[in-house]
C-alpha cells in the first residue's frame, strides 16, 4: 500500500435490504472518525423480499444493478444484513469449557433444536459476558443461525450488480452496535434496552443487556397493519391506503376516520409488542425492560410511541442512530427523514469497525 493510499480515507457502503426499501448508506472512515456522505433508497417490488427473505431475485435484479451503479464508485468495502425470519437467535446456558468442547456443545445444541438440517445453515455464537448465570461453572451463549440458500440469493442479487459482499452480517447485532455508539448509557450493567424495528411487514423485537443482544423475536406486525385496516374499513386501494397513512404520519390533514383507525391499529400493534414483552420475561425472569426504542418506517407513526410507553410502563423515545456518526453537510436537509431507516446501516458499518 502507497503512503497516499493509507491517508485516503476508508470508502463503505452498508445495504439494508428490506421487503419495502433498500437502504444505501455511503461512509467514509479515517482513523475511527466515520462520516456519513450519502443516503439512498431503492422501492422494492411488490413480492420480491417477504418475510423469510429474498424470494424473486429476478424482478429485483435490474432495478437493484441499476441503483449500486448509480450510488457506488469502486473501490469500496460493502457489508449487508439479514435478518427477520431467515434467522434463528437463540440464548442457551452450558458449562464453561475449553473452546473445543464448547464447538461440539454447540453443535449438539444446534442439531437439536434447528427445524432443519445443521448442514443447511451458516451458523455462529457468541457468549454473553455481561449476562452471567448464577452457577459461576456455567456460562451463557447466544447461539445464531441463517440458511445457507438465504444467505446465497442475498450474496448472488449483489454479486449480479457487479459488487462483491465483504460482509453478511445479522440485523440484530448491527442494531447493537449503533445502539452502544448513539447511547453509551445502555452498556450500564443494570440497563435492559428493548429496540423495535418496525418495518413493512413485520416488527423485530430486540433486548440489549449492558448494550448486547440477548433476544430477538420477529412479530407479524408493521406497516401493512395500518393499511390493512385502512382498506377493509374504508373500502380504498392498497396505494390509497398507504397515501392516507402517509398523510397521517406527516401530520396532514386527514379524515377523522383515519384518525380513528390508526389509533386502533396502534393498540393492536402495541398489544402485540406486550405479548412479545411477556416471551421474552419467560425466557429471561430476573430481567425487566428499562427503556424502550423504536426506529423504521413505522416509528413515525402519530401517537404510537404514547401509546407503547403506557403499555409497557418505559420510557419510549424514537431511536436517532445519526448521533453515532458524523454527517456529510449534503445530506443536512434529509437527516429527519433519513434518521427513520439508517439504524441498521450505521450500526453494520461500526461493527465493521469494531472487528477490525
Amino acid at each position: 500500500m502507497s503512503f497516499l493510499n493509507f491517508l485516503r480515507p476508508k470508502k463503505i457502503v452498508a445495504l439494508d435490504i428490506g421487503s419495502h426499501t433498500i437502504k444505501l448508506a455511503e461512509f467514509l472512515v479515517k482513523k475511527k472518525k466515520i462520516l456519513l456522505k450519502n443516503f439512498a433508497f431503492l422501492p422494492v417490488p411488490e413480492g420480491c423480499i417477504a418475510q423469510e427473505g429474498l424470494m424473486d431475485m429476478d424482478a429485483l435484479k435490474g432495478p437493484f444493478s441499476d441503483f449500486m451503479k448509480q450510488h457506488i464508485q469502486a473501490p469500496v468495502s460493502l457489508y449487508a444484513t439479514i435478518g427477520g425470519r431467515s434467522v434463528i437467535i437463540k440464548k442457551i446456558e452450558v458449562p464453561r469449557v475449553e473452546t473445543e468442547i464448547m464447538n461440539e456443545l454447540v453443535e449438539t445444541e444446534m442439531r437439536q433444536s434447528l427445524p432443519f438440517n445443521l448442514e443447511d445453515v451458516n451458523y455462529q455464537y457468541e457468549t454473553l459476558s455481561a449476562f452471567q448465570p448464577a452457577q459461576e461453572d456455567r456460562v451463557n451463549i447466544l447461539l445464531v443461525a441463517a440458511k445457507k440458500d438465504i444467505v446465497n440469493r442475498y450474496d448472488q442479487l449483489i454479486v449480479s450488480s457487479g459488487y462483491k459482499c465483504d460482509r453478511i452480517d445479522v440485523d440484530g447485532f448491527a442494531v447493537s452496535s449503533c445502539m452502544r455508539m448513539a447511547y453509551p448509557e445502555i452498556t450500564q450493567k443494570d440497563k435492559n434496552a428493548l429496540v423495535l424495528d418496525i418495518g413493512k411487514l413485520s416488527t423485530t423485537f430486540m433486548v440489549l443487556h449492558a448494550g448486547h443482544l440477548i433476544f430477538e423475536h420477529n412479530i407479524s406486525v408493521g406497516g401493512h397493519t395500518y393499511n390493512n385496516h385502512l382498506m377493509r374499513q374504508m373500502d380504498v386501494s392498497i396505494e390509497e391506503a398507504e397515501s392516507l397513512k402517509l398523510s397521517s404520519c406527516s401530520q396532514k390533514e386527514a379524515p377523522e376516520e383515519v384518525q380513528n383507525i390508526i389509533k386502533e391499529s396502534n393498540i393492536q400493534i402495541c398489544d402485540e409488542i406486550v405479548i412479545g414483552n411477556e416471551y421474552f420475561n419467560n425466557h429471561f425472569e430476573d430481567l425487566s425492560i428499562s427503556s424502550c426504542y423504536i426506529t423504521g418506517g413505522g416509528s413515525h407513526l402519530p401517537k404510537l410511541r404514547d401509546v407503547l410507553a403506557e403499555k409497557l410502563a418505559v420510557p419510549v423515545q424514537v431511536l436517532n442512530p445519526l448521533q453515532a456518526v458524523e454527517h456529510s453537510d449534503t445530506i443536512t436537509d434529509s437527516l429527519e427523514y433519513i434518521q427513520n431507516f439508517a439504524t441498521i446501516p450505521i450500526g453494520l458499518c461500526l461493527r465493521g469497525q469494531e472487528e477490525e
